[in-house]
């Protein structure tokens, strides 16, 4: 249930709405290696719109809220790990559009999308050996980051250079996880 809608319909209609989004996101990250600002930031407005509309002040809230959290690990990674601006504000839209639960099941959607992701680009680019010490590297910044052990400067340092990190279009990893999590929310509908 969406911001506390239990009209499958409705519920339904914002998954295809994000499903859209995230396949448009998708072509042009893969075309472009760029996620445009024309969708996402309009995007992310019509779906705090929508919960405002259709859910009052709570709905609003719950959306922004959620629009947070999806965006926050992908913020994290804009800032430490080179990951893409595009990406941070996509997850923002779809987390706006989905709310709570569905941006749970989006964050470990499009987490398992996007390490099959990057091992199926690794692969096809020969670079898996590079890709998995980025990923040892990046794996002990942040249980160092998070257990106390090292300054968010000495956790940053320990990251990869960015020219050593393998770009991917990562908008591929998130229609993948969002496809993902729509058959995750369904099965947990049923």
């Amino acid at each position: 249930m969406i911001y506390g809608y239990t009209n499958v319909h409705t519920m339904w209609g914002l998954w295809i709405i994000v499903i859209s989004l995230c396949l448009v996101s998708a072509i042009y990250d893969l075309t472009e290696r760029r996620i445009p600002n024309i969708l996402t930031l309009p995007a992310w407005g019509a779906g705090l719109l929508f919960a405002g509309i259709h859910a009052g002040p709570e709905g609003l809230f719950i959306s922004f809220a959620a629009s947070i959290v999806a965006a926050l690990p992908y913020l994290i990674l804009f800032l430490f790990a080179g990951g893409g601006a595009g990406d941070v504000k996509l997850m923002a839209a779809v987390g706006a559009w989905v709310g709570f639960p569905g941006t749970l099941f989006v964050l470990a959607g499009v987490s398992l999308a996007a390490v099959v992701f990057a091992l199926a680009w690794s692969l096809a680019h020969r670079q898996v050996g590079r890709v998995a010490g980025n990923l040892k590297l990046i794996g002990l910044s942040a249980a160092t980051l998070a257990l106390g052990k090292a300054s968010r400067r000495d956790a940053a340092m320990m990251l990869p250079e960015g020219s050593a990190m393998v770009a991917m279009p990562y908008g591929v990893a998130i229609f993948l996880g969002v496809l993902a999590s729509a058959a995750g929310v369904w099965l947990w509908a049923r």
